[in-house]
This record gives C-alpha cells, structure tokens and sequence, in this order.
C-alpha cells in the first residue's frame, strides 16, 4: 500500500548546496517531481524519458535540465549507473549497499528517498509479519458468535477468554476479581440486608428494634441521595446510625422525596394549628 505523505526535512531543504544553488522556479518544480518520485510503483524512481516527467509535473524542460546540471535530480534518458550507499553510523562505516542498480534504458531518481526508503525497511523488518515473524497473542477481532472456546482457528482459545479481570473478560465469567457496583443515588433494587449486618446493628445501635430496622430500611430504599453511592452496605449502617441518635437525612435541594408525602404534609399542618393557636391562648398575668 502506498503511503500518503513523505517526511519533508525543513532544514535540509534549506541548507542543502546543491538545490540551493537552483532558481526559486526550479525549486518549485522539484517539489512537484519529488511527489511523483513519491508516488511511483518503484518508490524514489521514475523510468519514464525527461520530457514525460516534465509533462506530468507541468513544468518546463529548461526547469528540469536546470536541476539534472546541478545534480539534484539524477538519472539519464539513455540509462545509468548503479547508485551505491555507504550507510554511516555513531562514526562507523557499513557495508556499501546498492539501492538502485544499472540500467540502459531512461532511468531518474532522487538519492535522497532511496536513502530513506532502505532505512524504513531495516528499522521496520523486525515488526513486520511474515511467516518467520508472526503475533503470540492470540487474535480476537473475531465474531461474537465464534467465542466460543473451539480449536478450529476461527476464535480465540477459551483460556484466553477466561480473564481474572471480569472488565476486560468478553464471556461474561464471574470468576476473578468482581465487579465494582456503579454508583447511584437510589438504592439498587438488589440491595439486601444481610445476616452480616442484622449483626451489626444488634451490636452497635440496640436500641433499634427489628421492627424499627424494617421500616428504617424501607425508608433508606426509597430515599434519594444528594450524592451517588457505590457502598450501600456502609450507607445502610450510617443510615441506622443516624435514625439510633434521633437524626435524619433531609433530600437535597432540588430533588424531591420520596417518603411519605403525606405523613409529611400532615405534620406540617399540625404544627401550623399549634404557633396559631399559641398565638390566640391567653397569656398568664394579662
């Protein structure tokens, strides 16, 4: 497949003698030649005749013989020699490499790209697959249906599937670590008052009877809280703790309750009637 885009090196483009030494238009022109020399099938090489590489960059033949004498473009219409690169590293010289070999027939490439294309295959042949070099894990883009632990090939092993972490276990197993509950701001219909905390509430808050728990606990079911909670079992006991000190929760500003709307309403009245009949009972000494 080829690539959409090449590296463009600003500063050699700037600093590099031999294209510098070219009028702007050539420069312009070798731009254009280098997103053909891009875009062939023999990346950094064009066998095409001088005159067929001007017509396809839309340039003038004058531009591009400027850039063949100045040793930018390289390359001849009658053939070329072979182009040999000397790979240098941490101040050590390797072993001459051919990247372009000889030809008698019109050949024109940019030194440059050929460099660099022979040192994108070394510095990617390790992490390209073939069959010397193929993944260990197994794969598991595969169907929803075909997870289903078979040795055909067509998923992945069933052991793989079985992750001791159930958030990244696609089969749905319970077994490992469980899962965190999700925090609301009504308690889970789920929620159950376990023997564990009958327990805990006969040791620390007595003085609650178990009727008092029962009814206690339907009022924590259907009350809304102000902020979301993922430990309801905690909540459950802070509940009893503040229903054994003779306190209660109050609904956040802006949500409405769910309690007894009436016993609630009620209650407000009664104790309307009592400040206004305060109000009409004598005073003592009038």
């Amino acid at each position: 497949m080829k690539r959409p885009a090449f590296q463009f090196y600003t500063k050699d483009w700037q600093t590099n003698p031999k294209l510098r030494r070219c009028s702007p238009a050539a420069r312009g022109v070798w731009m254009d030649v280098i997103c053909l020399l891009h875009q062939s099938d023999e990346y950094g090489v064009l066998r095409w005749p001088l005159k067929d590489i001007a017509s396809a960059a839309g340039a003038s033949m004058a531009h591009l013989k400027e850039l063949v004498e100045k040793d930018v473009l390289k390359g001849s219409d009658g053939g070329c020699p072979p182009y040999i690169h000397t790979p240098k590293h941490a101040g050590k010289t390797g072993d001459p490499v051919v990247l372009l070999e000889a030809t008698q027939a019109a050949c024109w490439y940019s030194s440059r790209l050929l460099r660099d294309e022979w040192v994108r295959g070394r510095r990617g042949s390790q992490t390209r697959f073939d069959e010397n070099n193929q993944p260990t894990k197994p794969i598991t883009n595969q169907r929803q249906g075909d997870r289903q632990g078979d040795e055909s090939g067509d998923g992945p092993p069933y052991c793989y599937l079985q992750s001791t972490n159930p958030l990244k276990n696609p089969s749905g197993s319970t077994e490992g670590e469980a899962r965190k509950p999700r925090p609301t701001r009504k308690c889970p219909s789920e929620f159950e008052v376990t023997p564990e905390l009958i327990a805990w509430a006969s040791e620390k808050v007595p003085l609650l009877g178990v009727d008092v728990l029962t009814v206690e606990t339907e009022k924590f079911r259907d009350y809304t809280f102000g902020n979301a909670i993922s430990d309801w079992s905690g909540a459950w006991r802070n509940w009893m703790r503040r229903t054994a000190e003779g306190r209660s929760f109050r609904a956040p500003a802006g949500v409405p309750s769910t309690g007894n709307k009436q016993e609630a309403l009620e209650a407000g009245n009664r104790a309307v009637v009592a400040r206004m009949i305060e109000k009409e009972r004598p005073h003592e000494g009038d």
